[in-house]
């Protein structure tokens, strides 16, 4: 009897585990395969949705494009009134959100603070038009969404006799994209020939696989990751199953096996004629349900066949909750139709529109920033995604930074071209903060009411850039943090955001205990009496007062995405990278990878401390290890960065370390080739040869002062379109922004050696060939530096010499020249040197030596 029991106790055992592991492994395994399945179905209807409305679009522009009249009226000539009156009447028009822009051939030009701003890639998609071709649309970040823009011909017969731009934002053209799936995460991927894939929308949550499916557009597929929810009610309710087990527990074991095997393939079977029914239900919706067993896949399959009949609501939802949509932007109600008489039809009356597609609906306003919402349905919290420009609202701290009375920062720190400093000595969060409000309060007095913020790898710069946001908003100016960068995505970001103001708070090349703040407003960089304005309104206490918001932004994947698809390199580079522990080592691996260069790396991660060696690539001790890693790979170029990516060095395939003037020699005769009468200018501390090299290639050589902010003014002034600076600084008009930028200028640089077929060495072979100096720092105080050089320029005798006082005192020989000017961002003279050869080098620095001591007898002058 005992041993009986013990036999049916074991079976009953062995009867649990089994449907145990029935409902644990069988059901999910069957609610993945449907979950997939339905996600395959989801995606193929938000791909026919995403085709159906860029197809519309293209359909529009087009329409408007081939307006009647309109290619005659264009190669006859139109006044700039005229011209205004008809992209009016096109905005007007055409569906609310779209902005117009029509042109000549030819005629198009860069116009970074238009409406809509007319970039480098725009630029890129008329050109197309002009040359015969039809781009699809394109989608970029302009402010703090993104935007789609085409171009399409417009044509007098058979002539092309210009191109019509439109530019939509891009939540009302892919509206029922966003509003018509909620099985998971959505992404909109964006791919161009040759560039990294950028996602242009991103929203929604989803786990495990991705299913992705192109599109019509030849460089957007879409990707969609199911939502856990997705699958859910559609299988074995596990305390239906639980019920099931009991009974067969109670009943006869034999019975109870046989039961089991027959509700094991009715699991399966019910299961199996569900997943038919939901693809059939795809192809015919409103479908009829089949009767089912189970009473939770009868309830699902009744919901999917009630969900397809307008008539009809399913009377029970089904069990499994739904995440909650994403809000849906407010938008104003579609337009009234266009009025009868007009030429180009209303979307809805016009030709051209397939009945069968779902209309764009776009409100009836313009595409302008302060139009729109400013938080956009694909916005995520995360400002990394990599989203294009993902943003998360920053509410204010109720407890906000307060000034101490009658606050007075030192005045030292208001520089020439910036604002810089020792952080524990004055430069502190208290003197961010009140930067920040004295800023904003200048720049809504000129117009500008929202300010791109960003910052680098130094220790102090979080708690610095806290700070500055805080100040920045309390004057009702609006702030766009885009992270932690290198000072030229500011720049970029004033560029093609449309805000024209930014600061970037960064200590650059300077030691770590040094910080500071670049700063622009309405696209002029500060200087001089500009900064002290600051420092003035600071000591009265003289700024705005309001609520602004702050907002997260990210910028790095457009800005690798727009110069790689300028500068592709047409075969591979082998190049290696010193970061220096700088903030470019965040993105600089990826920004070259994106060109096709095979890429090596030294010291990207990024660390305040700088322990592998000091962020300034001018310093020749600084690229050693640059120099012995491109030797050892035999790689063909090396480039260094500084602390926050505005100053390039360069190490040739054989060693060299090639001084900045060098660079521009051969960097000005390739901009001069295609620009012939162009100016170039360049710093005081450059060769003397360098101006012969741009007179010669044709252009017009400008020497100017040194400083970042100075020379980016000295090149609005005479709309130069390069500059470069001794120091590693170079600024690059010709088909940029104009502003200092490292990794920009080694992309044109790897762009020139690809073009020439050549290596860097051949072209510096070519060049003059004196024996300089570095760059070389004496260290004196920030009160005495300037002292020093006016009794230089005033005392001192350079026979045989012209004397230059541009920017300190700089003495031009038939052999040579030598100077010495007061260094605006440390305390320190700088001095450099060069010659025909190293007898008169000596030379010139003896008569140096032999005029310092003089003025200044406490000088050590060991160089």
């Amino acid at each position: 009897m005992a041993a009986r029991l013990t036999l049916i106790f074991g079976l009953v055992l062995a009867l649990a585990v089994w449907l145990g592991g029935l409902a644990l492994f069988t059901v999910p395994a069957e609610q993945t395969q449907i979950r997939r399945a339905q996600a395959a179905i989801g995606l193929e209807r938000l791909v026919t949705v995403v085709n159906a409305q860029t197809e519309q679009l293209e359909r529009l522009a087009a329409a408007a494009a081939s307006r009647p009249g309109l290619g005659q009226a264009l190669a006859r000539g139109l006044t700039q009134a005229q011209r205004l009156a008809l992209e009016a009447d096109f905005t007007s028009l055409l569906p609310g959100g779209i902005v117009t822009r029509l042109y000549t051939l030819g005629e198009a030009r860069l116009e970074t603070d238009a409406n809509p701003p007319i970039s480098f890639a725009t630029l890129d998609l008329i050109g197309q038009v002009e040359k015969g071709g039809l781009p699809p649309p394109e989608s970029y970040p302009q402010d703090t969404q993104r935007h789609i823009r085409l171009a399409r011909p417009v044509m007098n017969g058979t002539e092309q006799v210009g191109t019509l731009l439109v530019v939509v934002d891009q939540n009302l053209a892919l509206k029922h994209v966003l509003t018509s799936s909620d099985l998971g995460r959505l992404r909109i991927i964006q791919a161009f020939d040759g560039a990294d894939p950028q996602p242009i929308l991103d929203r929604g949550e989803g786990i495990g696989e991705a299913l992705t499916m192109s599109t019509r557009h030849p460089y957007w597929q879409v990707e969609l990751t199911p939502n856990r929810y997705l699958g859910q009610g559609i299988g074995i309710n596990l305390v239906e199953a639980g019920a099931i087990g009991l009974t067969a527990l109670l009943a006869l074991i034999a019975a109870a096996f046989v039961a089991l095997r027959l509700q094991r393939g009715a699991w399966h079977t019910e299961l199996s004629r569900m997943s038919q029914f939901i693809l059939a239900s795809h192809r015919q919706p409103g479908l009829e349900a089949p009767s089912f067993v189970d009473p939770a896949i009868a309830r699902t399959a009744k919901a999917l066949s009630l969900k397809g009949r307008p008539d009809e609501q399913p009377e029970t939802p089904p069990p499994a909750p739904t995440p909650a949509p994403a809000p849906a932007p407010d938008v104003p109600p579609t337009p009234e139709p266009v009025a009868e008489g007009n030429d180009i039809e209303s979307p809805a009356e016009s030709p051209v529109v397939a009945a069968d597609q779902p209309d764009l609906e776009f409100p009836a306003s313009t595409a302008t920033p302060d139009a729109t919402p400013d938080a956009t349905p694909d916005a995520t919290p995360d400002a990394t995604s990599g989203s294009g420009l993902s943003l998360e609202l920053e509410p204010l701290e109720d407890s906000r930074m307060q000034l101490p009375n009658h606050y007075r920062p030192d005045p030292n720190m208001f520089r020439a071209y910036d604002v810089r400093g020792i952080v524990t000595d004055g430069l502190d969060e208290q003197l961010a903060y009140a930067l920040g409000k004295a800023l904003a309060s200048e720049a809504l007095a000129q117009g500008q009411t929202r300010i791109v913020t960003g910052g680098d790898g130094r220790l102090s710069t979080p708690a610095l850039k806290a700070a500055l946001n805080q100040g920045i908003a309390s004057t009702g100016a609006d702030v766009l943090d885009i992270g932690t960068v290198p000072t030229p995505l500011v720049y970029y970001g004033t560029c093609v955001t449309n805000t024209q103001t930014g600061i970037m708070v960064t200590g650059s090349h300077n030691p770590k205990d040094y910080n500071g703040f670049k700063m622009v407003i309405d696209g002029n960089t500060l200087a001089g009496d500009e900064i002290q304005a600051l420092l003035t309104r600071i000591q009265n206490e003289d700024w705005r007062h309001g609520q602004g918001e702050i907002k997260h932004s990210e910028l790095t994947d457009s800005y690798i995405g727009e110069v790689s698809k300028q500068l592709r390199l047409k075969t591979p580079m082998k190049i290696v990278i010193d970061c220096g522990n700088g903030v470019t080592g965040m993105m600089a691996e990826r920004f070259f990878e994106a060109m096709g260069a095979e890429v090596t790396s030294l010291y990207t991660e990024v660390d305040g401390n700088f322990p592998n060696h000091h962020p300034d690539p001018s310093k020749p001790a600084n690229v050693a290890d640059l120099q012995a890693k491109v030797a050892e790979l035999g790689a063909d170029i090396g480039f260094a960065f500084d602390g926050d990516g505005d100053r390039v060095g360069v190490i040739t395939a054989a060693g060299d370390n090639v001084f900045a003037d060098k660079l521009m020699m051969v960097l000005a005769r390739d901009v001069a080739a295609r620009n012939p009468g162009a100016s170039i200018l360049y710093d005081v501390k450059c060769s003397r040869h360098l101006a012969g090299i741009i007179r010669d290639a044709g252009a017009n050589p400008i020497m100017c002062q040194t400083g970042h902010s100075l020379v980016k003014k000295k090149m609005r002034e005479t709309g130069a379109l390069l500059a470069g600076e001794m120091s590693g600084h170079v600024f690059y008009k010709e088909q940029w922004y104009g502003f200092d930028d490292a990794l920009y200028t080694a992309a044109r640089i790897m762009d020139l050696l690809a073009r020439s077929d050549t290596d860097l060495d051949t072209l510096l072979a070519a060049l003059p060939a004196d024996v300089g100096t570095p760059e070389i720092n004496l260290t004196v105080t920030d009160q005495s530096k300037f002292d020093i050089v006016q009794r230089l320029s005033d005392q001192g005798w350079f026979e045989g010499g012209d004397l230059s006082t541009i920017d300190g005192v700089r003495v031009d020989y038939d052999d040579g020249f030598g100077l010495v000017r007061a260094s605006n961002t440390t305390p320190v003279l700088v001095l450099r040197f060069e010659a025909a050869d190293s007898a008169r080098l000596d030379r010139i620095v003896h008569q140096f030596k032999t005029q310092l001591a003089l003025v200044e007898p406490t000088l050590s002058l060991d160089f």
